[in-house]
């Protein structure tokens, strides 16, 4: 009731790291089961951006990494349909924004130099 929607946003932030490590400390599509859930959360994660939480960015972006490189290829060609349309708009506007950190563009560079070694179909057609 009185905690703010600063103090929400660092819960959501220090949220996502755990799961981020959780993902990538497990086995190869350990975690698929909950991949739905997962990429629902993400959405609304990158949604929230009208408040433009970098940190947040951040994380989704490390978190969406990690899933890259710990989804078997079917599970990762199910959720990149379902997530590709927001992480397309988030890479977008990282690079379109001029008050972008370093750290942020770092990142999103990171997501392509990925999805490129991978040679994702969805990311090469864009």
């Amino acid at each position: 009731m009185f905690t703010s929607s600063k103090h929400v946003l660092d819960m959501k932030v220090l949220a996502l790291k755990r799961i981020s490590f959780l993902v990538y400390a497990g086995e190869m599509d350990h975690y698929a089961d909950q991949t739905e859930l997962l990429l629902k959360k993400m959405a609304e994660g990158f949604k929230l951006q009208q408040q433009k939480n970098q940190d947040l960015q951040i994380e989704l972006f490390l978190l969406t990494r990690v899933m890259l490189l710990r989804l078997g290829p079917q599970t990762l060609a199910e959720a990149l349909r379902k997530l590709w349309p927001h992480l397309l708009n988030e890479l977008v506007s990282v690079f379109n924004q001029s008050d972008s950190t370093p750290r942020l563009v770092i990142e999103a560079v990171k997501i392509i130099e990925l999805m490129s070694y991978l040679n994702i179909e969805d990311f090469h057609l864009n």
